[in-house]
This record gives C-alpha cells, structure tokens and sequence, in this order.
C-alpha cells in the first residue's frame, strides 16, 4: 500500500472515530457497582500523574500516554514506587486534537485513585470509563485526603454497593482517602 492510500485510510478512521464521538453527547457505559470495579480491575491504584505525552498509532488514531508514579497499590502487581504507563484515546499531536466527549481528562501533577481494565487493549482502560477514575485531593489535617469522582465531585460514601456522589457539594464532606480504601479492602478480602 502506498504513503498516500495509507494517510487516506488514516484520515478516513480519524474522521470516522471524531464523528463517532462528536455524535454522540458523552461515553455512557454499563453503571457498575463498587463491587464490580473492585472486581473487575486488574489494577488498583493510587498514584500522581507525572507525565503525559501523545501520539499517533501506524492506524492513524491519536492516543495520550500517562505515567503513573503508584503511591499505594490495593489490587495487581505495581509496588509502591514503581511506575505505570496507561494508554488512552485521545490527545493532541501537532495541530492535530481527538478529543473524546465524557471521557475522563487528566493532567501533570494530579493525584488518582484508578481501576485498571485493558490497558492497551481498550480505548479508556479504566472500569466502567468515568467510573474507574476518581481524584484525590490533599485535606487538613495532612493525610485526610479526600475522594472526588471524575468530575471533581465529592464522593461521599459507599452505601448498596453505589458510590455516592453530591454533585453540589463542597470537598470537605467527602470520603477521605483511607476510608475509600477500606471499602475495597474488604471487597478483595483477606
């Protein structure tokens, strides 16, 4: 195959995956209870965002790397200190912007608690997309960091299996850190 049938074919599933996702208003998965992204994640982590870097795949697709420098492991084999690269769809090469309506946006520096399903293999590698991602944010007194979801809503609990979310509410009503971990823990049990 030639360059120019290959960057037709490119320009063809770039446009083909924009429509898709300018059509419809947001990614909208299966709701998972907190025992399914317990369960069903390979990974669960806590880590600080250290670096992101897009590219474009031979396939023409844009996707944005994310290193993950993991402070606390719950689930999988990633120690403490130890690194984690995640792939996602999306991102900006050169003039070049896929950007993906309700998919979960990250940046530098930003704490998360995740719960990583396919990574490489799935265009969001997170349980349930939006639902695998939540955002830690430190509190006083130090240590009592609190959960958000991926809106940067305060998650305030884990009531019939639902993570609770009060969309109006302020951070300080949210669960801390500790106690999200907790709930898990006792899902993946002893």
């Amino acid at each position: 195959m030639r360059q120019a049938e290959r960057r037709f074919i490119s320009l063809i599933v770039g446009v083909a995956v924009m429509s898709l996702a300018s059509a419809s208003p947001a990614i909208t998965p299966i709701k998972r209870s907190f025992s399914e992204l317990v369960s069903q994640a390979e990974f669960i982590v806590v880590g600080t965002i250290s670096q992101m870097q897009s590219l474009r795949l031979p396939d023409g697709a844009i996707v944005t790397d994310l290193t993950l420098g993991i402070l606390e492991s719950m689930k999988g084999d990633k120690l403490p200190g130890s690194i984690l690269t995640l792939r996602m769809l999306g991102g900006t090469v050169g003039d070049t912007q896929l950007l993906v309506a309700g998919a979960p946006q990250f940046r530098p520096g930003q704490t998360v608690l995740l719960f990583v399903r396919g990574n490489t293999r799935e265009m969001f590698p997170f349980v349930g997309v939006q639902q695998g991602v939540f955002h830690v944010r430190p509190a006083e007194p130090p240590g009592a960091a609190h959960v958000l979801d991926w809106l940067g809503q305060p998650v305030t609990g884990i009531r019939d299996d639902e993570v609770l979310v009060d969309p109006g509410g302020a951070e300080t009503i949210a669960i801390s850190v500790d106690e999200f971990l907790r709930e898990i823990q006792r899902r993946l049990g002893p």
